[in-house]
């Protein structure tokens, strides 16, 4: 991925791919040397599949650079890979619904206690109680034809919401 994403067209070692790896490939196609819009692009890495992308899925998201973790809605799976020593979150999804009911859970306060201070501290500028972003998925239907419309929706500070990105079909 750091290859894929990467401006530069030198694969990394001991394990990278730039455009002499994906040419090879069936259909052939250019590394993007950029960030992904869709999460729907680690599919063309190598050897990746569409297998391990639909394991993935429900953790991982295309945003912009330097978008914030929502602590508040992450999925315990994403919580705990935060840290490498310790497993403070392995709720299933109700369990942490029911803690979430009527506030954030973790709290970044909470977060920083279950982490300790120094792994906090590392990780601190890439956490929120809140979301910036939000997807919408629309399912239309015109007589027989179906297709699906997908939105990534962006609020700003004052609370006004723009589409920054639209597609239709796949995600």
């Amino acid at each position: 991925m750091a290859d894929w994403i990467d401006a530069d067209t030198q694969p990394g070692f001991p394990d990278g791919a730039e455009d002499s790896v994906y040419t090879g490939l069936d259909p052939p196609h250019l590394a993007a040397n950029m960030a992904i819009t869709r999460a729907s692009e680690i599919m063309v890495l190598p050897e990746f599949g569409a297998d391990r992308f639909r394991r993935l899925q429900p953790y991982i998201a295309a945003l912009p650079v330097g978008t914030k973790l929502n602590v508040c809605t992450a999925p315990g799976i994403v919580l705990d890979s935060l840290s490498e020593s310790q497993r403070q979150f392995s709720l299933d999804a109700e369990d942490l619904a029911k803690r979430r009911k009527d506030a954030c859970f973790p709290t970044l306060e909470e977060l920083r206690g279950t982490l300790g201070q120094a792994d906090y501290d590392q990780i601190k500028d890439t956490l929120s109680e809140s979301s910036a972003y939000f997807r919408t998925t629309v399912w239309v239907t015109i007589g027989t034809t179906q297709f699906t419309l997908y939105s990534l929706l962006a609020r700003s500070g004052a609370g006004t919401v723009r589409p920054v990105l639209r597609s239709f079909g796949a995600e």
